[in-house]
């Protein structure tokens, strides 16, 4: 190294005497963490053949280590000894070239595939150990935040297809009704036709009553018979009953008339509301629109409880104050 190092005294400036310590630090890193990794191995070889009970014991009487430090060193071995670190050529990749113990282990709290990436990305080697494991810690939330975030797009999918399949139903629905208004629209019009020509064959049987009972009196009264009499009374009787029998047929058909109007305005009220929902589904700000709004109700029915049970009447006073105020900026925003 002092050969690699060495120059001549009228070379020699600032700049070059920090670069010469930069270049010793990385190296010396670099053999630490190179060390650190074959005693590592040669730990996880120990144990295996201590026996049981007696690692501890064995790590303080011949190595000088605890537990937690041979448990650290083994972890360096595990995750970076056969994959990053040759002592034979004494060289590390590229992305751990100057890192420290220290910085290597919290790196292991990354995904082993994203570790060389984030260390040569946040320059890890010129990071003191605080700044890597505040960076660690920012990406993991980070990575957190943004599964939560593709989880909930997966959710909003989803009710999105919902929305979508109950849009389909209510087509479907719609279409339906519009069928069953325009079934209807025929039947009344049908009834319709029924009772205009009931009301012209009720007519026509009391124009027909009032000549016949005419005719029969005035026979009756020029021949001065009773059969004549006798007979006109049993036409009368008939032309009676045939006009009572119109006159029911007539109210049935009126009856009818006006059920079939009324099962029409029903299915049209249904059709419109079926409309007006499959409208407010199609607008996602309208379902946000609701989902707040019943968040906002159901929040507000909390307040009302706790306000409606509170201990004294000077703090139900207070909060009833309070929830009006509420209530005063909410009109006032509308």
């Amino acid at each position: 190294m002092n050969e690699m190092i060495e120059t001549t005294a009228t070379e020699r400036t600032p700049e070059l005497i920090a670069h010469e310590i930069n270049a010793i630090k990385q190296i010396a890193r670099r053999s630490n963490l190179q060390y650190a990794i074959e005693i590592g191995e040669r730990l996880t070889e120990a144990k295996q053949i201590v026996p049981y009970g007696s690692w501890g014991e064995w790590l303080s009487s011949n190595v000088d280590y605890s537990t937690s430090t041979a448990a650290n060193l083994m972890k360096l071995y595990r995750e970076y000894g056969d994959k990053q670190i040759s002592m034979t050529t004494e060289t590390l990749t590229h992305a751990l070239e100057g890192v420290d113990m220290t910085s290597a282990l919290l790196l292991t709290a990354l995904p082993a595939d994203e570790r060389a990436e984030f260390a040569e990305q946040n320059d890890i080697v010129n990071k003191s150990t605080r700044e890597v494991e505040a960076l660690i810690k920012a990406k993991k939330e980070a990575d957190e935040r943004a599964a939560k975030a593709n989880e909930r797009i997966e959710e909003l999918r989803d009710e999105l297809d919902a929305n979508l399949h109950e849009q389909g139903e209510l087509g479907v629905k719609v279409q339906e009704l519009q069928n069953n208004l325009r079934d209807n629209a025929e039947t009344i019009k049908d009834l319709e036709d029924q009772l205009s020509k009931a009301k012209k064959a009720a007519q026509a049987a009391e124009t027909a009553k009032a000549a016949a009972s005419e005719k029969a009196l005035a026979a009756a009264k020029k021949e001065g018979a009773e059969d004549q009499k006798k007979k006109g009374a049993a036409e009368l009787e008939k032309l009676q009953k045939t006009a009572d029998e119109l006159k029911k047929k007539l109210d049935e058909a009126e009856y009818l008339r006006k059920a079939a109007a009324e099962q029409y305005e029903q299915k049209l009220a249904i059709l419109r509301r079926a409309e007006e929902e499959a409208k407010a589904q199609a607008d996602p700000d309208i379902v946000k629109f609701q989902t707040l709004l019943g968040q906002l109700q159901n929040d507000f029915n909390a307040l009302l409880t706790v306000a409606a049970c509170a201990r004294s009447e000077e703090t139900k006073d207070k909060l009833s104050q309070a929830l009006k105020k509420v209530l005063e900026k909410l009109s006032a925003a509308v």
